[in-house]
Parts: structure tokens; C-alpha cells; sequence
């Protein structure tokens, strides 16, 4: 088993914040501050299963610049994702993987302005199969779906 806890604050400036609707020309003057902690996770069970476990929090926020006040585009507050991979290790289906995840990703802005958000949750697949060449060496035949029903 593996884990780790990290807690960040983050500042990051001269981003840019738009763009000038007289010239066009990008207006570089934002300020972003982001606060929060993610979480990760590893487990290998006995017996071929393996899980990976992710969430992170995240408190994001123009500080300073004309869009003071709004959430960056792009970052939203919670985010997880589960994986988990089951190979059969003996029997008939040696070599055989199945596996497969949920990612989540909470609602966010598309846009500075704050006007489109979106939220996202897909579902992905895998199945994989490995065939030995020697008794050091093997090959790794793999196939994945990703997006299973979006």
C-alpha cells in the first residue's frame, strides 16, 4: 500500500486575463491563486488485484487584474478518479487483465467570464493479455475504451 497526502498554495502572475476590445491585443495583468490538497493512493492486493484511488481539492481564484474576483477557466473544485485491474495469475486465463476506471471531474468554467461551466465523469476499459517469449521476457497485448458512454 501506498499513499500520499500534499497540501499546496499556489501564486502564479502575468497571466493573461484577456484581451483588449479595441486592439485585440492579449491584456497580461492576472493574478491566480490556487489552494488545496490532493490525495493519492495505491494498493496491490493479493491474488492479481491492483486499485489506484485520486482526489483533489482545489480553491482557485483571480486575485488581481480585471477579472478580479471570477475562478480561472479550467479549474474546478473536486476531482477523483478510481482504476483498478484485475490479472488472472493462474489457471486456464494466465496472462489475461481486465481493468478498467471512473474518472470524475467537478463543474468548471470554460472561460474567464465565468459563463460555461461544465462537469465531466467518464468511464474507461481495458483488457490485456500477456505472452511469454521466454522465461525472462514477455509481451503485452493491450485494448482499451476509453469514454465508455459519453
Amino acid at each position: 500500500m501506498l499513499f500520499n497526502l500534499a497540501f499546496f498554495d499556489l501564486t502564479r502572475t502575468n497571466i493573461v486575463g484577456g484581451t483588449d476590445s479595441t486592439t485585440g491585443v492579449s491584456l497580461v495583468d492576472d493574478e491566480q491563486t490556487s489552494r488545496g490538497l490532493e490525495f493519492n493512493s495505491s494498493i496491490q492486493f493479493s491474488g492479481g488485484l491492483s486499485m489506484l484511488f485520486n482526489y483533489a481539492y482545489i480553491d482557485a481564484e483571480v486575485t488581481e487584474g480585471a477579472n478580479r474576483g471570477s475562478t480561472p477557466a479550467n479549474a474546478p473544485e473536486h476531482k477523483a478518479s478510481i482504476w483498478g485491474t484485475y490479472e488472472f495469475t493462474d489457471g486456464p486465463l494466465r496472462g489475461l487483465g481486465l481493468g478498467g476506471d471512473a474518472f470524475y471531474t467537478g463543474d468548471r468554467f470554460l472561460d474567464i467570464n465565468n459563463n460555461i461551466k461544465l462537469g465531466t465523469t467518464t468511464l474507461d476499459a481495458t483488457a490485456f493479455y500477456y505472452v511469454p517469449l521466454s522465461k525472462q521476457s514477455q509481451m503485452r497485448f493491450q485494448l482499451g475504451v476509453t469514454n465508455l458512454y459519453g
